[in-house]
């Protein structure tokens, strides 16, 4: 007597845990399997997609079942790429209507709170600001830096006193007759002063009788000016800064 047996082979499947993937430090990535109809990963969750959050590069092994129970594996690498180091650079002062230059460091493109993509950038904030900047690197990676510009009064405190032929009605006081007339910004930018300051007012003083510009000039050789800035000549003859204190 006689009998027989037939051993069937079924294929295994074919296990794919997906490519490779690069994400920057602190970021996750989803992870999606196919191949079979059960799965369990090398982190011990069983659904087909995952998602993960190393905090260093990671391998990830799935096994996939089919439905003949037959099983087969794959790996996916998370690469975790660190973050750029952004600087935005030291925090810096500059004097009342002056600007200076910001530049960044730590990427190859750069983004400011100015909207501004240059690595560095010229700005000329009233009062004590701070500029933010994102850079971002060759994985596409991001981090941000601040910098503080303060603003400070950079005039010398003097005493000067002066008076004007015209509006001087005697007793030590002349007459602001000109006010009318008077611009809210320094009228020293042509010839033959050409002087390019950024000196403004927002309106004109009550007892204000004329701007003024003061020169600074070398002791040694009075044809040298060493600084110039446009001032507000008050009717009692006293010389102020554009924020009406003694420092010109």
């Amino acid at each position: 007597d006689s009998d027989d047996v037939t051993v069937t082979v079924n294929p295994l499947p074919t296990a794919d845990a997906g490519m490779d993937v690069a994400i920057c430090e602190g970021a996750c990535a989803d992870l999606n399997a196919s191949g079979g109809n059960e799965y369990l990963w090398s982190n011990g969750e069983t659904d087909a997609m995952i998602n993960v959050c190393p905090a260093t590069t990671e391998t990830y092994i799935v096994t996939v079942t089919d439905v003949n129970g037959c099983t087969d594996s794959d790996d996916v690498t998370v690469t975790v790429n660190p973050l750029p180091t952004a600087d935005a650079g030291a925090d810096v002062s500059v004097c009342q209507n002056e600007c200076t230059d910001l530049t960044a460091n730590g990427g190859i493109n750069y983004i400011w709170s100015t909207g501004e993509t240059d690595a560095t950038i010229s700005v000329c904030p009233s009062a004590l600001t701070t500029y933010t900047v994102t850079v971002t690197d060759i994985n596409g990676c991001t981090s941000s830096d601040d910098v503080n510009v303060d603003v400070i009064s950079c005039g010398v405190p003097v005493s000067i006193k002066t008076f004007l032929q015209g509006p001087y009605a005697g007793s030590g006081t002349m007459n602001t007759g000109l006010q009318p007339y008077l611009p809210t910004d320094q009228p020293y930018n042509t010839a033959p002063w050409n002087y390019a300051g950024a000196e403004m007012i927002g309106s004109i003083p009550a007892n204000m009788v004329d701007w003024i510009l003061v020169e600074l000039r070398d002791a040694a050789d009075g044809t040298t000016v060493i600084a110039r800035r446009a001032a507000i000549l008050l009717n009692d003859g006293s010389v102020v800064d554009i924020d009406l204190s003694p420092s010109v």
